[in-house]
């Protein structure tokens, strides 16, 4: 009986002492995550993983909540808190806190940044949105990258997450190229926090593409790793994939050793359904290796559990829930069917009419440019027969007027256009061609309103257009561009000629100088 005593209390003793070495490591945590200078989110996550329950992982947070100060790190604390409850399947809430931030996003560093879009993507993942999940993880990366002040532990975490995204989405030799570039910091910082995480990725990434030998390699590595850091979960995981391998390769005695410790491992952890599926595949072995006795009892053991966990009534379930599953998307598609249907036939009649539409939107086009054609050819006769009547002296188009005589101002000016054409100057002012026939410039304007019923940019304009329609007219000055004729007959430049011709005429000068052979 003391025998008895003595072990109950020793085994007592080793609990309290267990869960002293879990206080104080958890304490640790808290000190090291409220002086987190460079804002690792890992000591965050690594402290709620202490929480198993979300009461748990509340009180954490409240509790860091409270004695952090600076706000990025409140920030990166509300990225992991978020992370940890979306685990706990709180996927709304752990939205509603990621909303919150993303409102102020761009005023956080880049490191916060990339936090939140790395949540983002781990959220996506879970959600069973691999594609949408691998671009939140890409832009975490592009955030930090080529940031000095980054460690490098944490730029080949989200490496590796981008790797975990493009294996979810059946992109397996991409993700093996990721894995391989994330290998690189590996040799640069030696065994680290990721190293668990990459060789694990590595073994299933190579055993997607059908590398057994490489990936038993990395499982392997796997396990030494997991002996130095307990990770029950990933341990149990690592010997089920190195014996199916194994067995693949009929490596019958290597794929029961490993199979063997994974029962064990899963028994003294209390994990009944992986204990199930150890006994399930040891069955599976000894009956391809027909020790049909030692297969039948690992069958009768896993029975056994599945009865206790009622496995068949579950199993009939997921049967059920797949039937209903696939009724419903036999409905979905049909609806969907009967709306691309529907669509298509709208599509029809909006491009039935469009072409309709067409139709008569060139038919009217096409009515428009016959009608401009008309015009324009119409005003290239006139034009054309102006220039004869055009070649009379410019006085015979003096208008009468019958306020003061200007007679003399004109007569002068008409000598001087006539013999020296000084219209030609492309620097002639009103005030430079008044001092040239010897008056003021007001007298000048004067005359030319009164006489030409015009201003006297009017006036200059018209004399000049007159003279570029006649060398336009004629083949004697086709070696001139149209910029050229322009220049020769007083415009500064090609824009203000054309606006003047067109204006004047109707035409542009190209029109009338290719269709100037048009019969008067």
């Amino acid at each position: 009986m003391n025998i008895i005593n003595l072990i109950i209390t020793f085994t007592l003793l080793c609990v309290v002492a267990l869960k002293g070495q879990d206080s104080i490591k958890k304490i640790s945590l808290f000190e090291a995550a409220s002086k987190n200078e460079i804002l690792d989110v890992y000591l965050y996550t690594q402290l709620y993983k202490t929480g198993q329950k979300l009461y748990e992982v509340d009180s954490i947070y409240q509790q860091l909540n409270n004695e952090i100060e600076q706000e990025n790190l409140k920030i990166i604390n509300t990225i992991a808190y978020a992370r940890a409850i979306d685990k706990l399947g709180n996927h709304d809430r752990a939205l509603d806190l990621l909303v919150a931030i993303n409102s102020k996003l761009d005023l956080y560093p880049a490191i916060v940044q990339s936090e939140y879009f790395c949540t983002m993507g781990s959220i996506a993942l879970r959600s069973m949105h691999p594609e949408f999940a691998t671009k939140q993880y890409r832009k975490s990366l592009d955030l930090i990258i080529d940031s000095s002040n980054v460690p490098k532990e944490i730029i080949q975490d989200k490496i590796i997450r981008i790797g975990v995204g493009l294996n979810a989405s059946l992109k397996h030799q991409a993700a093996k190229i990721t894995f391989e570039r994330a290998k690189v910091y590996e040799q640069l910082l030696g065994q680290n926090r990721n190293s668990l995480y990459l060789k694990l990725n590595m073994a299933l990434t190579n055993s997607y593409l059908g590398k057994n030998e490489v990936a038993k390699s990395y499982l392997l590595d796997a396990l030494g790793i997991i002996k130095k850091n307990k990770d029950n979960f990933a341990e149990l995981r690592t010997y089920g994939n190195i014996a199916d391998i194994y067995l693949k390769q009929d490596s019958f005695e290597l794929a029961k050793k490993f199979y063997y410790q994974g029962l064990i491992k899963a028994a003294q952890n209390g994990f009944k359904l992986d204990v199930f599926r150890f006994q399930y595949a040891l069955s599976d072995l000894y009956y391809k290796n027909k020790q049909l006795d030692s297969a039948y009892i690992h069958l009768k053991l896993a029975d056994s559990i599945r009865n206790h966990y009622n496995t068949n009534i579950v199993s009939e379930k997921i049967v059920e829930m797949d039937l209903f599953h696939k009724i419903q998307r036999e409905e979905l598609e049909k609806e969907m069917n009967a709306k691309l249907l529907k669509l298509e036939a709208e599509k029809k009649k909006v491009l039935f009419f469009f072409c309709i539409l067409l139709v008569i939107g060139c038919l009217i086009l096409s009515r428009q440019l016959v009608l401009l054609r008309e015009k324009n050819k119409f005003l290239l006769k006139e034009q054309l027969k102006s220039i004869q009547i055009e070649k009379e002296p410019v006085h015979s188009k003096r208008i009468i007027s019958k306020t003061m005589d200007y007679s003399q101002i004109i007569e002068t000016l008409e000598e001087v256009i006539d013999k020296n054409e000084i219209h030609k100057d492309r620097g002639l002012t009103l005030e430079k061609l008044a001092k040239k026939i010897n008056t003021n410039r007001t007298y000048l304007s004067d005359a030319i309103n009164s006489h030409y019923q015009k201003t006297f940019s009017q006036w200059i304009n018209e004399l000049r257009v007159l003279e570029s329609k006649k060398m336009l007219a004629s083949s004697d000055f086709d070696h001139y561009s149209i910029e050229g004729i322009a220049k020769e007959v007083g415009f500064a430049s090609i824009s203000t000629f054309n606006a003047n011709f067109k204006k004047i005429t109707g035409l542009t000068p190209s029109y009338f100088r290719k269709n100037r052979s048009t019969p008067i």
